[in-house]
C-alpha cells in the first residue's frame, strides 16, 4: 500500500515504512472546527495532529481527552479558526492575545 495520496483507513496496517516527513491530522469535524465527540488513537510510529472545535476556552479539558488516547505521545493541535477575531472594521485578524491564553493554559498543565 502506497501512503501518497491516502486519505481513508489511516489507521490499518501497513506494509511500507512511512516517509519521514508524514504526519496525520485527526479533525472529525473535517476542518469546520466543530467540537469532536472523540479523539481517535494515534497512529503507531506517525506525529499525528489534532484538531476540530479547540479553543482556548476548552483546550485544558480537550488535551486531557488527546491524552487519554496518545499516553506519553508528542502531538500537535490547530486550531486557527478559535485564534481569530472580528475587529470593528470586519478584517478577521490572528488575536495573539488567544494564542498566549492557550500557551498559559498548556503550561498549566506542565506539558510545556
Amino acid at each position: 500500500a502506497a501512503w501518497a495520496g491516502q486519505t481513508a483507513g489511516t489507521t490499518g496496517a501497513h506494509t511500507q515504512k512511512p516517509p519521514p516527513n508524514l504526519s496525520l491530522l485527526y479533525d472529525e469535524s473535517m476542518g469546520l472546527g466543530v467540537a469532536c465527540s472523540a479523539w481517535g488513537q494515534p497512529h503507531a510510529g506517525v506525529p499525528c495532529g489534532y484538531a476540530g472545535g479547540l479553543s482556548p476556552e476548552n483546550i485544558k479539558e480537550q488535551l486531557s481527552a488527546i491524552s487519554s488516547v496518545a499516553p506519553g505521545r508528542c502531538v500537535w493541535v490547530d486550531m486557527e479558526s478559535s485564534l481569530r477575531v472580528k475587529t470593528a472594521d470586519g478584517r478577521d485578524i490572528f488575536d495573539v492575545n488567544r494564542a498566549v491564553a492557550c500557551l498559559r493554559h498548556v503550561k498549566d498543565m506542565g506539558l510545556l
